[in-house]
């Protein structure tokens, strides 16, 4: 067989739509990478958001939204756009699977780069596999049928970027990031939602509550998918870290919460 003899793998990945995905422990530098990325090396590309906090409209400083002076006419989408209500209060992983499906095929047909950057696991997972089922948790230890349910195809032909960051290094940087924060007002942010916590709704409600606990973030688990290799799970593996980019063949990895 030539070396450019065509399969049916290689057709079926010529025919998938191609994306980036950013992925990373909490505060490791995903988003500045991808403006980077995109203003300098990829001009017309577009980036989704896949932080499950930041969809939600509000609470800028506090869920550490990047300001627009900061995207550099990068064009972002799922940025705080959510607005919650009683009939649909929470922006749920399947919500997600389909705004962002819709995005990727609008982004494409424009002939651009989608970039999905973000570290909730549900998110990416949900958006990523090729079968997925919103009733079933695969990132539930206590499911004993996980891993039989837990999906490897690929949706779409990722390129996967991990950014790697060792634990001291990444804690130094998460205390500076709070009080820059609070410099910026996220004290006086929080002090004026719990004073009228009934405005903000339940999507501001489940904002607060995620940053403050960390739920579904990558600090210490992992990124959950990705090339089915090990070492992907943001711990200390001696240096300061660095940048790992990785081509998707098709397959989802799990590698932990």
């Amino acid at each position: 067989m030539s070396a450019h003899a065509t399969t049916p793998e290689t057709v079926l990945r010529r025919n998938k739509k191609k994306i980036v995905v950013i992925m990373g422990p909490t505060g490791c530098g995903k988003t500045k990478l991808s403006i980077d990325l995109a203003s300098r090396f990829f001009p017309s590309s577009e980036i989704i958001n896949s932080d499950k906090i930041q969809v939600y409209r509000g609470l800028d400083i506090t869920t550490n939204k990047l300001p627009l002076p900061e995207r550099k006419n990068v064009r972002h989408h799922l940025l705080g756009e959510f607005d919650s209500s009683d009939s649909h209060p929470e922006f749920t992983p399947s919500d997600f699977r389909s705004s962002a499906s819709k995005l990727i095929s609008q982004i494409t047909s424009r002939r651009r780069l989608p970039f999905v950057v973000g570290g909730s696991n549900s998110f990416i997972y949900a958006l990523l596999a090729k079968k997925f089922n919103p009733e079933f948790d695969v990132f539930n230890e206590s499911n004993s049928d996980s891993k039989s349910v837990f999906c490897k195809e690929l949706r779409y032909d990722c390129c996967f970027i991990w950014v790697d960051v060792s634990f001291p290094v990444l804690n130094q940087y998460l205390v500076r990031r709070v009080d820059d924060m609070l410099d910026s007002g996220m004290f006086e942010e929080l002090a004026e939602y719990f004073e009228n916590p009934g405005e903000g709704g339940e999507g501001q409600h489940v904002a607060a509550g995620e940053e403050a606990s960390g739920e579904d973030r990558t600090a210490e688990g992992g990124c959950g998918v990705g090339p089915e290799k090990g070492g992907h799970d943001g711990r200390d593996y001696g240096g300061d870290g660095g940048v790992r980019a990785e081509s998707g063949g098709g397959y989802l990895g799990k590698t932990g919460g």
